[in-house]
């Protein structure tokens, strides 16, 4: 009897899984603003695949879509040689919540200093933020966890906008101008690799 209850359950939940979430795969890629450095021109993007809701599973906001992959990157890209780098993988998947479109990138001694918006948990506001350092020498990303590193980060994002408005590449010209030519294999993410 139990086999066959258990049966029943993996049978149903099979189907619901195909009747509730598109068979076809979805992809979404979200950028920040870009940080001219030298030749390269660095960012974060976010890469997410997910299947959408259909049927049932529509119901009554219209649904959440089911994740397949869910990547944050940091990358750089020079536009003289056309060429694109994946240094480092923050989280997969990140955290929910998580909002890269006003992160902050400066670099102090060789450091590129990262802050983004990592979450959405208004109970812990220390969350809210994540800080990382990413050591342009030797391709050595670390979080930023002490006191004294991230009292360091925040005095390099004091007034952000107002200093580097100017010298930041908006997220709309960085993929209109120098991302939209690139082979989509140069990302080297999954769906684009096959």
């Amino acid at each position: 009897m139990r086999s066959a209850i258990a049966l029943f359950l993996s049978a149903a939940g099979l189907l619901a899984g195909g009747i509730l979430y598109s068979k076809k795969v979805s992809s979404h890629q979200d950028f920040s603003y870009g940080l001219p450095r030298g030749a390269r021109i660095f960012f974060l993007s976010r890469w997410h695949r997910f299947r959408r809701p259909r049927g049932i599973a529509r119901f009554p906001d219209g649904g959440q879509p089911k994740t397949v992959y869910d990547e944050l990157a940091l990358f750089s890209y020079a536009p003289g040689d056309n060429s694109l780098v994946k240094h480092a993988v923050i989280a997969t998947p990140p955290q929910r919540g998580t909002n890269i479109r006003n992160a902050k990138l400066t670099v102090d001694k060789g450091v590129l200093y990262i802050a983004y918006k990592c979450n959405n948990d208004i109970k812990q506001p220390d969350s809210l933020q994540c800080f990382l350092g990413f050591d342009l020498a030797t391709n050595n990303l670390y979080k930023l966890e002490t006191p004294g590193e991230i009292s360091r980060v925040t005095e390099c994002f004091k007034d952000y906008w107002p200093k580097h408005r100017d010298r930041l590449i908006p997220i709309s010209r960085l993929k209109k101008t120098y991302l939209n030519q690139l082979d989509p294999k140069a990302w080297d993410l999954p769906g684009y690799t096959e």
